[in-house]
């Protein structure tokens, strides 16, 4: 009994030294042995010669937490003409300086380089792979030579555009895109830290993972006229918005992606406002009506949420409305049967619609922060199917009158204080 204990011991100490390592892998740096066959090493840099007669970077060595990188020009000799695929992989570098001698930088070949925050592209680089900036959160500025015939920097935006195809090939935190880019590549914003994008309404295609895992990114607003969009191009988390009837929501709306059509109501110079008109969510459990949402420039405040917005959803489990919201419309949240809590923060609620809340047997709470409710502007059967324990919860100079309006509105149950 005790030898099988003791084998069970070491058994599960093992299977956690496996763990461990497998989670370590991803921020491993590969060793000297892992380079390409027939590499050689001089100074920090691995090297291949290649059939031209140049030199390709395959590996930079570091020493020590944060080192700076200076490419050299010549290496063992030769003409150092290429960064390779995943050269820099994960380096610790914040500053890299690469030779004019460059004419390809590889696929990923500064991925996971946290602490990169500047890169210049000279002129001669006339081959650049899928994003070779991956992953470095910390970068703000990309700069393209203006002499170089086939890439450019769009006029200080921050991001690598290829000339010829008007495509956006690379961002960073600090991107800006320009009016004229058509296209967005595979990944050119994966693993960013941006906090906020604008993409414009000459963009028609988005490629795969083009927006993969953006922790920091509030929610994109999409041209109207996407044409393609590539396999996880947002994650799957950040809310997607697009203009109600337009052919990106005809395109994106059965994608799975969290995408909201909105609608504008005004535009005008002194008021800019806008609905919700339908949210596809398939496995979000919270929904979130943020109080503004920035569409071409301009701050739109989020006023009302539209007939069957969000009817019939079996996923979600809270939603939170903000202070701008002054009228829920009909059907907006029926039969969404995993409901349990509502929060609308809007002062200016004016309106429920008719079976606003129908059939959402399990929602157990409403907080109303409006006073300006009244027994005509709640609709018939705005709560019906509710749950028998309902709760609302309402302004206190509101709650006699309040409890009289929602008794008349299809649960005569619900509790109001």
């Amino acid at each position: 009994m005790k030898k099988l204990i003791t084998k069970c011991k070491v058994k599960w100490v093992m299977l956690c030294m496996v763990a461990i390592i497998n989670c370590m892998m991803p921020i491993m740096h590969v060793k000297a042995g892992d380079v390409p066959e027939g590499s050689k090493q001089e100074g920090k840099f691995w090297y291949l010669e290649l059939s031209d007669g140049t030199a390709e970077i395959v590996w930079f060595e570091e020493s020590g937490s944060k080192s700076n990188a200076t490419i050299p020009d010549t290496i063992g000799g030769k003409t150092v003409t290429s960064i390779g695929d995943g050269a820099f992989v994960n380096a610790n570098i914040a500053i890299v300086t690469i030779p004019e001698s460059v004419t390809r930088i590889g696929n990923r070949a500064f991925d996971g380089c946290d602490l990169l925050k500047k890169i210049t592209i000279s002129k001669n680089v006339s081959s650049i792979g899928t994003n070779p900036f991956t992953g470095c959160r910390q970068l703000n500025s990309i700069t393209v030579d203006p002499a170089n015939p086939v890439y450019n920097s769009g006029n200080g935006s921050n991001a690598i555009i290829e000339t010829k195809t008007n495509t956006l090939i690379a961002g960073c935190r600090g991107t800006t895109i320009p009016d004229g880019v058509t296209a967005i590549a595979d990944e050119a914003f994966a693993y960013c830290n941006i906090r906020n994008i604008e993409i414009p309404e000459s963009v028609t295609s988005i490629g795969k993972e083009a927006f993969e895992s953006i922790d920091y990114l509030e929610y994109i607003v999409l041209p109207s006229t996407l044409k393609n969009v590539g396999d996880n191009a947002f994650d799957g988390g950040i809310p997607i918005y697009a203009e109600s009837g337009s052919q990106t929501e005809k395109l994106l709306k059965d994608e799975g992606y969290l995408l909201v059509s909105y609608k504008i109501i005004k535009n005008t110079s002194s008021k800019h406002t806008l609905s919700f008109e339908k949210i596809y969510s398939k496995s979000e459990t919270y929904i979130e009506v943020p109080d503004t949402v920035t569409v071409n420039k301009s701050v739109f405040n989020v006023t009302g949420i539209g007939n069957n917005a969000l009817s019939g959803n079996k996923k979600v489990k809270t939603v939170t409305c903000g202070k701008n919201i002054t009228y829920i419309g009909k059907n907006a949240f029926k039969n969404c049967t995993a409901l349990t809590s509502v929060i609308v923060n809007s002062k200016e609620l004016k309106t429920i619609g008719a079976n606003a809340f129908g059939g959402d047997k399990k929602l157990a709470n409403i907080t109303l922060k409006t006073t300006k409710l009244t027994k005509k502007s709640i609709g018939k059967n705005a709560f019906k199917g509710t749950n028998k324990k309902l709760v609302v919860k309402v302004p206190k100079s509101k709650v006699k009158a309040y409890k009289a309006y929602l008794k008349d509105k299809g649960n005569k149950k619900v509790k109001v204080k």
